[in-house]
């Protein structure tokens, strides 16, 4: 009979100081957690544009080293947009110029245009293409008169 007592006179639960302590602490988790899925996801962005553009100029150097079509080939940037093409100059009525979008949150500057010769894949156009994302950290690729891409 006594335990019964004492069992209805006890309260189970909690109180509204433990309870604000968990809210709390699980705020500053999930804040912490947000901060680093979103540079996550920033720096996964900005890699992605970079390995895009990269993996069209190796296009090109490849299709113009192995003497596609028999001409040189070409990437040509534009405002959030690379184009691959084979027939220099470039002309961007040519139905077989292959487009690509671009993310727009990116300046893209530098290099506007990279033709690479058949058989040799040499370049004219030796320098460099800057990727700048809206918090200013860039990425460059480098283009050297031999067509190798540095990256």
């Amino acid at each position: 009979m006594r335990s019964q007592a004492v069992l209805k006179n006890k309260n189970f639960g909690f109180t509204i100081v433990e309870l604000l302590i968990v809210i709390g602490l699980l705020g500053v988790v999930i804040s912490m957690g947000l901060t680093v899925n979103i540079d996550f996801y920033s720096r996964e962005v900005r890699s992605s544009e970079h390995i895009t553009l990269v993996s069209l100029l190796h296009r090109a150097r490849s299709n113009a080293m192995n003497n596609v079509n028999f001409s040189n080939h070409g990437v040509h940037i534009e405002d959030h947009a690379y184009t691959t093409f084979s027939a220099t100059p470039y002309d961007a009525n040519n139905p077989n110029n292959q487009t690509i979008n671009g993310n727009p949150n990116f300046i893209i500057s530098g290099l506007d245009e990279v033709i690479f010769e058949k058989l040799s894949g040499n370049t004219e156009n030796a320098g460099t293409i800057i990727i700048e994302d809206t918090n200013g950290i860039e990425k460059i690729i480098t283009i050297h008169a031999n067509g190798l891409i540095d990256w």
